[in-house]
């Protein structure tokens, strides 16, 4: 979806967030990905990180910073709402009715990347049990809204290699996938996004990457996940 938002006021709003001036919760990647992120990946919330207590400040935060052009967390709700059609949509929430993260901003600077994945690989470790039983898992899709242009690379990749090829068969240790090596020899297709852009892809099926950025300007998205409900009545959304 080209021009999904307002390229002014994603610049302002993200400019406003860098200012420090707007106390945001924050958690970054493993330290050789580079990636800071402005919220929590439920993925990476091990180690006592307060992840549902952090949900309102995020919104609060995110609500501020991108105030020029209203209620940013209604304008995502919205996007999704055209995408899903005539589908409900709503914030996922766990079994005691308390709201997951909607989405995290997420910023790689020069040499930042993520190796080919794919979001399957995540309803299988335990940070995720919480969404499990919530979810439609073969659904699962990813929403990424771009904010900031990098100078140069750092886009999306789509591999040549979907969850139903490998499975667990590329799972090490960790639980993660390794695949590196294998969609180096496949064909890909990158995703070329503007600011204001907004791209929905099957993350849950298809691996796919973050190209190592070049140069000063950092990469900077909001993004998130989404499913149908396991009574595939409804569309939720979390990260």
């Amino acid at each position: 979806m080209r021009d999904a938002l307002p390229k002014r006021g994603l610049k302002a709003g993200w400019a406003q967030l860098c200012s420090e001036n707007i106390p945001c919760p924050r958690s970054y990647f493993p330290e050789k990905f580079r990636g800071e992120i402005w919220g929590h990946c439920l993925d990476h919330s091990i180690d006592g990180t307060p992840y549902f207590q952090d949900v309102e400040p995020t919104v609060n935060a995110l609500n501020q910073a991108f105030s020029q052009s209203g209620s940013f967390q209604a304008q995502i709700h919205t996007l999704l709402q055209v995408l899903a059609g005539d589908m409900p949509v709503a914030v996922l929430r766990d079994q005691t009715h308390r709201p997951f993260m909607a989405g995290t901003i997420r910023s790689f600077p020069t040499h930042g990347y993520i190796p080919p994945h794919c979001d399957r690989e995540q309803l299988g470790r335990e940070e995720s049990k919480p969404v499990v039983d919530l979810i439609d898992a073969r659904s699962v899709l990813s929403y990424s809204l771009l904010i900031q242009r990098p100078s140069h690379k750092g886009r999306l990749l789509l591999h040549d290699l979907r969850w139903d090829d490998s499975g667990t068969n590329y799972l090490g240790e960790s639980g993660r996938t390794d695949v590196t090596s294998i969609v180096s020899e496949r064909r890909y297709f990158p995703i070329e996004l503007d600011c204001g852009d907004l791209v929905l892809f099957a993350s849950g099926r298809i691996f796919h990457s973050l190209e190592p950025i070049e140069g000063e300007i950092p990469r900077v998205n909001y993004c998130g996940f989404v499913a149908k409900t396991p009574q595939s009545d409804s569309v939720v959304y979390w990260t």
